[in-house]
Order: C-alpha cells, then structure tokens, then sequence
C-alpha cells in the first residue's frame, strides 16, 4: 500500500499541480500515441481558453456526448482550468433523452464529435450552443447563437462542484449528482491507500469514461501520477491484448466483461503484473469469480455508487479465500450500515437498505 498521499492538500486545479510536479510522467497513451502531463496541462489551458472564447465562465455547465478517447480527458481538464463544471453524457443517449438532462441541468454549451444525435439533442433542448472537438482542437459548431443561454451558476465557489454525473432514473427521469472536487480526492486518497495506485500503476480504462468510474480513472491517476491507457470501447480481444503486453497493472470491468475477457484469453492465466480487477456494476456470478481466481486474477469485487464519487467499499484483491465476493472493506473515511424498513439497524447477514456517509459524499 502507498504511504502519504501527496495529493491530500492540492487546490484544484489539480492537472496544473500535478504537471509542475512530474511534468515527464506520461498521463495518458491510447494506440500509439502518449501525452505526458505537461503537453496534457498545455492543451486544458488551450481548451481552456477556447471555451472561454465561446463565452463559457466559472461554474457553468459544459455537457459533453464525447465518447472514450484522447478528447475526453482534454475536454475534462480544460473544464477545470476554466472552473468549469463537466456533464458527461452517455453517447447512446437518443436525442430526446439527452435534450432532457441538457434542459434540466442548466447546461450552456454542449461539446461534442459533430454526430446527429448531439445536433438533433440540442435543437430538442432549445437550440442550445454546441462546440465541436477534434484532437485537441475545439471550434463552434455552425449555426451557434452568438451568446451562449446561461443559468445561474451551481455554486458560488467553482471550486466546489467538479461534475454533474446523471444517474440512471431508477425511479423516472434520470436525477443528476452534483460531485464535488473534495469528494473526488477522498475518493482517490481512500482508494489509493486500499489498494496501492501510484505513479507505477498503469490502468487500463476500457470502461465508458462518461460513467462516474471512468472519470474517477482519469481523476485518481491525475492525483497519483499514474498512467491512463484508454481504450475506445471494451473489446475483449483488445484488452487481453493490452494486459499482456502493455504493463496494465489494474483494470475496471464488470461481470458481463471479465466473462468475454476470459472467454478471449481461454486458459491463460492472468499476467504477473496485473495486481487488481475492479469488479462493479453489480454481482457477479459465483462461478465467474472462481474462475477468474483460478486463472490468477486478483479480483476486487466493489460496491459503489455514483454520489459517492465511484468505490465505497471493495474486496481486498489479496484476499484468496472464498466465497469471493464476500467481506468487502469500507473505503478509509467511509460508514456504512444496513437498515430495515423503519430504519433500524440490522446485524451482520440480514438483508435490508444501504446506508451510506463519508468523506466522498
């Protein structure tokens, strides 16, 4: 496990600290290409200051339908150099569902890859303004208004609120998170003191980086120092591939995924270097992890939530005792309890409500 998080005390934004620090260090690879964090913190402070060009200020909403690449992450950090809050929504979204969270969040520009559903969403959402990002260039769309249509801001310190992630609607209309920069780092510090991250882990993100998961990668490897290796999507081909010959020492996947990560790979154990798997998104079958440890991969079944920054508790991946998805570990700075229906707490085994209160919250 890493001793001191040297992160604990950094003002946002964190990309213009962490680049002073280790400018060299390579922030992200994805193909062939590499970006250390000092080209990383040049292009956000470029972005930066295209979106203010386009009028976006301190606080405001920048809705993106970005998919996983190079952009998301630039898109990401330039948001933050400008005290920006992001919106990542999912690129599958048909249009009237993402012209609903773009009404409903306040959003004033939304940044995409110039595709149909983020014309069509932004005219159902009014004719709000959009930008379109290539590489790390970002340009107004045609046909913008001129001024872009701006609500309060969320906070009155931009500092505050880092992202407003939408969850699923589990009950109607999806219902928007307001995550906070504090909570992302306390996240981080707590997951990094449970499983090691640091500037030697290279995580591979094959997962949505639009999902509080996949922005919590980019935003715990920025605080550590660590390496990002994106893919555009989960293929499982591609991964086998990345965990054998790229040095990936942690991955996030869900059940559905490691099962066609292990069909890919058939009997081949898992690599040496790799020292967790973050297994979330629900329950996995049983047979799955025992599978999966056979093979030697050290599983780290989580349980977490998008209010909470991504993890809340995990499995040690050290822990090789059965059953394995059992005796999962609070984050540091995390309490949780099960109640009943009227809000008692239940003992140990019983089945009942999550309760949930901590640092990331």
């Amino acid at each position: 496990m890493n001793g001191t998080f040297e992160a604990a005390e950094w003002k946002e934004p964190w990309l213009r600290e962490r680049a002073s620090r280790t400018p060299d260090r390579v922030a992200l690879e994805w193909g062939a290409s590499i970006l250390s964090y000092a080209e990383l913190q040049t292009e956000a402070e470029a972005l930066a200051e295209a979106l203010a060009d386009l009028g976006v200020e301190a606080g405001d909403v920048v809705a993106t339908l970005l998919g996983n690449g190079a952009e998301f992450p630039r898109l990401l950090f330039g948001v933050r150099e400008l005290g920006a809050v992001l919106l990542p929504l999912n690129p599958r979204l048909v249009a009237q569902e993402a012209a609903y969270i773009l009404r409903d969040s306040g959003a004033c520009l939304l940044v995409d890859s110039d595709d149909s559903v983020a014309r069509h969403a932004a005219r159902a959402a009014g004719g709000m303004s959009r930008a379109v990002m290539r590489g790390a260039q970002l340009r107004a769309a045609p046909g913008n208004a001129a001024r872009l249509t701006r609500q309060a801001p969320l906070c009155e310190n931009p500092e505050e609120i880092l992202a407003l992630v939408y969850t699923s609607g589990t009950t109607g209309r999806p219902k928007g998170a307001l995550l906070s920069a504090a909570g992302f780092r306390a996240s981080a510090q707590a997951s990094a003191a449970l499983l090691g991250t640091g500037p030697d882990t290279r995580w591979l993100a094959c997962m949505p980086l639009f999902h509080v998961g996949g922005l919590s990668i980019l935003l715990r490897a920025c605080l550590a120092g660590s390496t990002v290796v994106i893919q555009s999507g989960f293929d499982p081909a591609r991964v086998a591939e990345a965990l054998d010959r790229r040095g990936i020492t942690g991955v996030s996947l869900v059940a559905t995924m490691l099962t066609r990560l292990l069909e890919a790979r058939g009997e081949r154990r898992a690599p040496e270097g790799l020292r967790w798997v973050l297994l979330g998104g629900g329950p996995a079958p049983p047979a799955l992890l025992e599978r999966a440890h056979a093979l030697g991969y050290p599983l780290a079944p989580t349980y977490g939530l998008t209010e909470a920054a991504s993890q809340v508790a995990t499995r040690l991946p050290e822990d090789t005792a059965p059953p394995f998805d059992a005796r999962l570990c609070r984050l540091p700075g995390m309490e949780l309890k099960v109640v009943d229906s009227e809000g008692q707490t239940l003992p140990p085994e019983k089945a009942g409500e999550i309760c949930v209160r901590g640092d990331a919250l």
